[in-house]
């Protein structure tokens, strides 16, 4: 019989067994879970009936109980631990799988919970030998895998021998005999066509992807500079609009009414906006090539000052602020504006996209992360959330949850962009998690490091 139909009756047989065990082994643990479960169930329910005895301490309890929870029928919370082992933990109640609950049998409106453990030991053997016979069958294969490569290395040994000696005549009778090289020989030469189209493909798409790499590196050229210039070009006349509104507003040309206050109020709340807009197209051209000095200074200090930019407007859309960031006590190694930025970016953000009463809370602490320590502040708000598929795409530049004309959140969509690069170029990390309307959480992470020549005042 020819090697390759040695190994295909071989593949044929390890399959059908290794389908046999497998289905065996399914079958065999089925039936093992439904004997445990109707054990645990009946000790569960002796246990109910006769639930006065354990109380009383009178009454043996099975070894795989790990816990008895007596509870209101509408309050989970009014509980009360009957029994517990060194493992059981009721916050953790939804991690455990053998739960039974009974109706108590004195008072109403109280049940009873029983926890166990699994009564796997049976399965754990039965896994055992399987796992013993598949390792056995793998073995098998494996040496037959190495027996096929020892005969046919052996082949091509036999063959180069033959051409460096020049015995073309007992070559080209071994090879009109021996079906096995015939089929290594056709083999190659497929693989030979194939490497040769995979080459030329290849050279073809790599001049195609130079050729588009070019074009689009100018074109970001191109629109970088039209940007940079046309929100220079922006900003000067922006700023001067702003000037004479305020100046008109605090009534400096002459006495306004209340509408035409109303009216300028607006005026101004949109060319501020305008400013915020051109301002961090301004910043995200200066941050894609990113250099910044760093010197050790305050980061919870920081904070203290970007929350207190916003404590106004959080009053304005009744939002409660809750800050604990006592345990950032280290100093940071960085660029205080830009950390600042990244900081004022994020709680923006909280503010803009969090409704009417609704709640930010902003968490400092320090921890260790991947072998450094870092100082972690978590912004995390009620707000209204954005979809799992748009969460990898919100550090893209120019990126909005909305897309449509008539949004209602204002912005660039630029703010995640600055920050993420900004705490890259800190060597830290920034995560963001997020449900639909509940609200996101923006977590950043920068790494503490020496505090030689800190101020405390920094």
């Amino acid at each position: 019989m020819e090697i390759n139909k040695q190994f295909k009756l071989l593949i044929i047989i390890i399959i059908s067994t290794i389908v046999c065990f497998i289905i065996i082994f399914n079958i065999s643990s089925i039936y093992i879970n439904k004997e445990n479960n109707r054990i645990l169930l009946n000790a569960a329910k002796t246990m109910a009936e006769n639930i006065e005895l354990i109380e009383s301490k009178k009454l043996i309890l099975p070894p795989h109980l790990i816990g008895i929870v007596e509870y209101d029928e509408f309050n989970f919370e009014n509980n009360r631990m009957l029994f517990k082992n060194l493992t059981f933990e009721i916050e953790e109640l939804s991690s455990y799988k053998k739960i039974f609950i009974f109706d108590h049998p004195i008072l109403k409106q109280r049940k009873l919970l029983f926890v166990f453990e699994e009564l796997n030991q049976y399965y754990e053997i039965f896994s055992m030998i399987i796992s013993c016979i598949v390792i056995m069958i793998m073995v098998i294969f494996l040496l037959f895998i190495i027996h096929l490569y020892l005969q046919r290395k052996y082949r091509i040994r036999m063959i180069s021998s033959l051409i460096e000696l020049g015995e073309i005549d007992l070559l080209k009778e071994k090879l009109e005999n021996d079906n096995e090289l015939k089929i290594l020989i056709g083999i190659f030469k497929n693989y030979e066509i194939e490497f040769d189209k995979i080459v030329k493909t290849c050279k073809r798409n790599e001049s195609k992807i130079e050729a588009e790499n070019t074009i689009l590196k100018n074109k970001n050229i191109f629109k970088t500079g039209i940007i940079e210039n046309v929100s220079h070009e922006l900003m000067s006349p922006l700023t001067k609009i702003k000037g004479y509104l305020d100046f008109i507003y605090n009534e400096k040309m002459g006495k306004l009414n209340v509408s035409q206050k109303s009216g300028l109020l607006v005026a101004k709340k949109n060319v501020n906006i305008l400013l915020k807009q051109v301002e961090q197209i301004l910043n995200y051209i200066k941050d894609e090539s990113l250099i910044l000095t760093k010197s050790l200074f305050s980061l919870n200090k920081l904070i203290k000052d970007v929350i207190n930019v916003y404590i106004e407007d959080a009053k304005d859309k009744e939002i409660d602020l809750e800050i604990d960031i006592d345990n950032i006590k280290s100093p940071i190694k960085g660029n205080r504006n830009a950390l600042y930025d990244v900081y004022n970016n994020i709680l923006n953000n909280a503010l803009k996209f969090t409704q009417k009463g609704g709640s930010i809370k902003i968490i400092g602490y320090e921890k260790l992360v991947n072998k450094t320590d870092c100082s972690i502040v978590k912004i995390i708000d009620s707000g209204i959330g954005i979809s799992s598929n748009k969460l990898e795409m919100i550090f893209e530049k120019f990126y909005q949850i909305e897309h449509d004309e008539n949004r209602k959140y204002q912005g660039m969509g630029l703010g995640l962009t600055i920050a993420k690069n900004i705490v890259d170029e800190h060597n830290g990390f920034i995560d963001v998690s997020s449900i639909v309307g509940r609200g996101s959480t923006i977590t950043v992470g920068i790494p503490i490091l020496e505090k030689e020549g800190y101020n405390e005042k920094q």
